[in-house]
């Protein structure tokens, strides 16, 4: 676990019900299914847990929401003309409804 101790990982836990922050689904109490501490590069603060899926999706795009932004309008393009899987619908429903909400730190650093 990311710079936290068992105790502030159960506690996080309890107050995001124990459910990954983008997608939603159950944190499975299992040592490789259990949710991954997010937290911010370049300042080191702790954002939540994520699944595993979002929180290497989140790596891949280097924590860059305009990159995010830019993939989410790349899928709404096409959305429409093929059947989005569930993964695809996960990480598109982060970009959309939660990336201001995840990256307020980088959005301060911009003005």
């Amino acid at each position: 676990m990311y710079g936290i101790t068992f105790r502030q990982y159960v506690e996080i836990a309890f107050r995001q019900a124990n459910k990954c922050l983008i997608c939603g689904v159950d944190g499975k109490q299992t040592e490789r299914e259990k949710l991954s501490v997010d937290h911010c590069h370049y300042y080191g603060e702790i954002r939540g847990l994520l699944c595993q899926k979002c929180n290497t999706g989140l790596g891949l795009f280097d924590d860059n929401p305009e990159a995010i932004i830019k993939a989410a309008k790349y899928l709404k393009r096409f959305n429409r003309k093929i059947k989005l899987s569930r993964a695809v619908k996960r990480i598109y429903y982060f970009i959309v409804k939660l990336s201001w909400s995840i990256f307020p730190t980088y959005w301060r650093l911009k003005k």
